[in-house]
């Protein structure tokens, strides 16, 4: 599954998976709308699977955000890559 990032204004939405490979991408995208926008929401309650790569980008575009005094809102859940198939997930 790929990462799809869809735009309303200065809403994004998220989904598919978010990891080592689509992970550039995703930076990639955000950073150049930090370049038109003063303020980011990004809903992430569409996402799959998110692993540490995944994290590790949310993690650099929050950093991103407060180096360039930028207002960042991430709303959602997101299932790690590691729950999937686990005894947890069966109910």
């Amino acid at each position: 599954m790929v990462l799809n990032i869809n735009k309303h204004n200065q809403i994004f939405t998220v989904s598919g998976v978010l990891n080592g490979v689509s992970s550039s991408k995703f930076i990639e995208t955000f950073h150049k709308a930090f370049l038109d926008h003063d303020s980011l929401e990004i809903h992430v309650d569409h996402l799959k699977i998110t692993d540490r790569e995944g994290v590790n980008a949310l993690a650099k575009l929050h950093n991103e955000a407060l180096a360039l005094g930028k207002k960042l809102k991430i709303i959602g859940l997101v299932k790690p890559a590691a729950t999937l198939g686990s005894r947890h997930d069966a109910a």
